[in-house]
């Protein structure tokens, strides 16, 4: 029908891991997991989205990413103890028009010196940790998972190769153009040389797609949203410094910035607004943002470094900035799940 304004669809990802140190968690203490964000948190959101569609007529979908592997594993004896654990809140957040999907960390146990590290580039733990994990998303949820979002945003050609071997659809771990190997103990992951378009990976370079003549993985890789701010990223290149006990300057995390939805709406819309026009610009019109369902806790503003950042109510202030944007551009926003994402690309 002419006259008919195109689509822009918006995806929102939460990682459901376990609380992290600075919002009460003793994510690194062997045997010490705290699970509010999922016990708590989540509730409030549901609430505040009911809230929001009352008073918007908006419902926004989001994607939960789900820990199940090694760690998750040896800790709580199985690695799809959340899954299982929380299954009813799982099936109602299906029922409400989300999607179930999984988030595997490469954690790995240093018996000697007793502290959890990430494993990159050992194939043999790669290969037993998602093999874990993937297992144990089954057993516990009944189905394996359409989609993923890897843990610290972490792949390689390995691990890549076995997402696509095992039938994942859908991965969404790039970032364009960040990489923070190098910088800290755990955190890391490359995707310096990737662009922002989806693409099904080279076999043998997970970063770019696969040429004509190269062996094409069959998964579909969708790049996080990513915007520059120049105050936004010093000031998020300082955090993640700290962060990371770092104190190399990553310049391309200054220019390479995912707008994370529950943050404050000062801190995300000048990213959010750029990662929109660049989307609409390379004719790609989604928006992919994620958060941490930690950060869905009532005194989330206040604990650690997330003082003031993040707030349960900032990511209805940043959806509706983020509308705004794709209205003023001429489009009409849609909410999807990442799995919806990747049918509408792969058509």
């Amino acid at each position: 029908m002419s006259g008919e304004r195109p689509v822009f669809s918006i995806a929102i990802g939460c990682d459901c891991d376990p609380d992290r140190p600075e919002f009460g968690g003793g994510y690194l203490k062997e045997g010490v997991l705290s699970w509010r964000g999922i016990e708590l948190g989540i509730d409030r959101l549901r609430l505040a989205r009911q809230k929001f569609a009352d008073q918007t007529g908006l419902w926004p979908k989001f994607t939960w990413n789900v820990r199940a592997d090694f760690q998750i594993d040896k800790i709580c004896k199985s690695a799809g103890n959340s899954l299982s654990r929380h299954h009813r809140l799982w099936r109602t957040l299906i029922e409400e028009g989300d999607e179930i999907a999984w988030h595997p960390h490469l954690w790995a146990w240093d018996e000697k010196n007793g502290f959890w590290f990430q494993s990159i580039g050992d194939h043999r733990f790669e290969d037993e940790c998602l093999q874990i994990g993937y297992d144990g998303f089954i057993s516990a949820w009944g189905s394996p998972p359409h989609s993923v979002h890897a843990g610290w945003c972490y792949q390689d050609n390995n691990t890549i190769s076995i997402l696509s071997e095992k039938g994942l659809k859908v991965d969404c771990s790039a970032v364009p153009g960040f990489c923070s190997l190098g910088l800290g103990g755990s955190d890391q992951s490359d995707w310096s040389q990737t662009g922002f378009h989806p693409y099904r990976p080279a076999a043998n370079d997970y970063q770019r797609a696969a040429t004509p003549d190269e062996t094409e993985l069959d998964i579909l890789e969708i790049p996080a949203s990513v915007g520059s701010s120049i105050w936004v990223g010093l000031l998020g290149n300082l955090r993640d410094r700290f962060k990371r006990r770092s104190f190399r300057l990553n310049r391309n995390g200054i220019s390479a910035r995912v707008p994370l939805i529950a943050s404050h709406p000062w801190l995300n819309a000048p990213i959010a607004c750029d990662a929109v026009n660049r989307a609409i610009h390379l004719k790609q019109p989604y928006f992919f943002s994620y958060s941490h369902c930690d950060e869905f806790l009532d005194n989330a503003k206040f604990t650690g470094r997330g003082y003031w950042v993040y707030d349960i109510e900032y990511i209805f202030t940043n959806i509706l900035r983020t509308i705004d944007e794709v209205q003023e551009k001429g489009f009409d926003a849609e909410f999807v799940t990442i799995s919806e994402l990747g049918s509408k690309m792969r058509m």
